[in-house]
């Protein structure tokens, strides 16, 4: 189940749902300088805007506090 975040009306998930759209927003980041999916290789993945597009219309963060305790471990973020 994707969601259009363009219809106005807030999607209902279960906090397993919401997990699972987490975990695709992750295994589907960017890698690297290149810009790419790291599982399908390509710009603009598609896995990864649908799970983004799905939280938002939940109005669910992205992530949890230890996603971001994880990041600043490996220095993604300063």
């Amino acid at each position: 189940m994707y969601a259009n975040v363009m219809d106005g009306e807030r999607l209902d998930l279960a906090d397993e749902e919401v997990a699972h759209y987490r975990k695709m927003l992750s295994a589907h980041a960017n890698q690297g300088a290149a810009g790419r999916c790291g599982i399908c290789r390509q710009r603009g993945c598609r896995d990864w805007t649908a799970a983004f597009d799905t939280l938002a219309a939940a109005h669910a963060l992205m992530g949890t506090e230890e996603d971001w305790d994880r990041r600043e471990l490996y220095g993604a973020v300063k």
